[in-house]
């Protein structure tokens, strides 16, 4: 019984962690693709991380001024990010995008 209970949790721990990194592959490939869009620049070389907290997700760039033009466009951005990401069957009503 032991080893049933230990090969769910490490299932559902494998499913919990799959899930979160393709959200975080969907909201990254988004504010590459909208950011270039909109602003004819290609953001890969500035984003060192994406992290995700409840409904909020933290951007770390590298340079302070890619932070500025993201927060420029920021409401395009995260209505493309849900827009996405309901696509593919995960719900989000409200996302916030916080850069450092």
């Amino acid at each position: 019984m032991f080893n049933n209970l230990k090969d769910l949790l490490i299932k559902s721990i494998n499913q919990t962690w799959r899930q979160e990194q393709v959200v975080k592959s969907v909201i990254w490939n988004s504010i590459i693709s909208d950011f270039k869009e909109k602003k004819h620049i290609d953001l890969t070389p500035y984003l060192i991380s994406i992290k995700i907290t409840n409904n909020t997700v933290f951007i770390k760039t590298s340079k302070p001024i890619i932070n500025q033009e993201l927060v420029n466009i920021n409401d395009f951005l995260e209505k493309n990010v849900i827009l996405k990401l309901s696509k593919l069957g995960f719900k989000y009503d409200k996302i916030k995008i916080r850069y450092n």
